[in-house]
């Protein structure tokens, strides 16, 4: 690690701060959250008094700043809406699991703040910025320009091998062994693994693509959209993520379908598909060896590693089910032996579980609600027929991303702050089109004309 680490890492919050200065509060945000993301390290202090300060945490800090200082008139257009109880809940679940567990006030403060810097602050951003359609069309579009800046660095990767946080920083954010596949190299950039890499890179594939088949988007940066989408597409699939892959093709499956049979189906399918596997595997109803026997007529490699996770997760689970309510909190108590009267425990790798033997019942389905109610309120709002209008059709990507990003987690533990832009945004922009918000606004217009002078 070199001195650059703490120079971006603790330098990064003025940087913010001073980008407010400079751009519309909105493209400041949009910039210091892609910027971030994508160039800072994979690096962490621990601080007297504050949680881990890392990229997520720097960025969310500096973005509060930057409001506060600059555009707090936006603070006090907010308006709490119950589609925000979700997030609530689940930044309160750490104080929960602490105090259930006689981990300490203490404990259960420090915890909160993390998932407040790393949950709360971007959702609530997300909710002051992009409530609107026209709002969502910039960040999509910036979006689709953060994986287009990323095409030349993953191509460089996977020929030179993942090198390039080395070089840059002076240390490795993730094991080099994982990053071999298929006789080549999965590439990580700037970011903590290569499957983190790949979802992005996906995610940006998707918006691009809907972008371009809805006629929303012709040109990003004078390149045409479909260059543009051909690029992000063939680069996602040398990232060499077979699951980040197929929630692609997923997505653009389930689009088009609605597209050309003007159903819900699709989204209704993608909402229910985690809290099923969820509610099945959190109980321990279903073991999974359904899955294990439909990986082995596709392929004998894939059956071991899903045997493993499966596993795990059954153990774990069965653990989690012990404090059921509000979880094991944190240490390590949520972890057991691998073996029993072994030294080595279960490795988790899915999200929902370890917000499940963490935070329990009541994290796990604040977690759920958190990413899924804003598609759902969308959805009721925007019915799905409609997604492929040009007006609408930067929301409905970020709605599909958000559902995939959900079904992402139920294998994968990748925190991505921009997701939950997307999250706060959409329920912005479900809560702005409900019947009692526009009659909500045509009262206050008929109010100011009702106290204008005459001229």
């Amino acid at each position: 690690m070199n001195a650059l680490v703490p120079i971006t890492l603790f330098g990064w919050i003025p940087v913010v701060v001073v980008l407010f200065s400079l751009l519309p509060a909105r493209k400041a945000v949009i910039a210091s959250y892609l910027c971030a993301w994508l160039f800072l390290p994979i690096a962490g202090y621990e601080l007297p008094g504050f949680t881990n300060y890392n990229k997520i945490t720097a960025t969310t800090v500096g973005v509060l700043l930057g409001v506060l200082i600059f555009d707090s008139a936006s603070l006090q257009k907010f308006r709490f809406g119950w589609q925000d109880i979700p997030i609530l809940c689940f930044c309160l679940s750490p104080l929960l699991s602490s105090v259930s567990n006689g981990l300490g006030v203490y404990d259960g403060l420090s915890g909160m703040s993390y998932k407040l810097l790393t949950w709360g602050l971007p959702y609530f951003t997300g909710r002051l910025y992009f409530s609107g359609l026209k709002s969502m069309r910039d960040l999509a579009y910036f979006m689709v320009l953060g994986g287009l800046v990323y095409v030349p660095l993953c191509l460089w990767e996977v020929r030179m091998s993942p090198q390039l946080h080395s070089n840059v920083y002076g240390v490795a954010q993730h094991s080099f062994e994982q990053t071999r596949r298929g006789g080549g190299f999965r590439p990580m950039v700037f970011m903590h693994h290569g499957l983190m890499l790949s979802m992005w890179m996906a995610a940006c594939t998707l918006c691009s693509a809907h972008l371009w088949f809805s006629g929303a988007v012709r040109k990003i940066r004078n390149i045409p959209i479909w260059v543009v989408t051909a690029a992000l597409f063939g680069t996602t699939v040398l990232c060499k993520s077979s699951g980040a892959t197929l929630l692609l093709l997923t997505g653009m499956g389930a689009l088009y379908f609605m597209k050309k049979q003007r159903s819900a189906l699709p989204v209704m399918a993608l909402i229910a598909l985690p809290m099923l596997y969820v509610g099945l595997r959190a109980t321990n109803i279903w073991d999974g060896q359904a899955a294990l026997d439909a990986a082995a007529m596709i392929s004998e490699d894939r059956v071991g590693s899903l045997s493993f996770r499966l596993e795990a997760e059954n153990k774990l689970a069965a653990h989690a089910m012990h404090q059921p309510l509000f979880g094991w909190g944190n240490w390590g108590r949520n972890f057991v032996p691998r073996y029993e009267g072994g030294e080595g425990m279960v490795v988790a790798d899915g999200l929902w579980i370890l917000v499940f033997g963490t935070r329990g019942f009541f994290g796990l389905i604040a977690l759920l609600a958190t990413i899924l109610l804003p598609v759902y309120s969308f959805a009721k709002q925007y019915h799905p027929r409609r997604w492929h209008q040009r007006s609408v059709s930067a929301a409905a990507v970020m709605a599909m991303i958000l559902m995939l990003y959900m079904v992402d987690n139920l294998a994968n533990a990748m925190v991505n702050p921009i997701f939950m832009l997307l999250a706060g945004g959409l329920t912005g922009v479900a809560l702005d089109a409900a019947p009692h918000a526009r009659r909500l606004r045509k009262l206050h217009i008929l109010v100011a004309k009702a106290f204008t002078p005459a001229a």
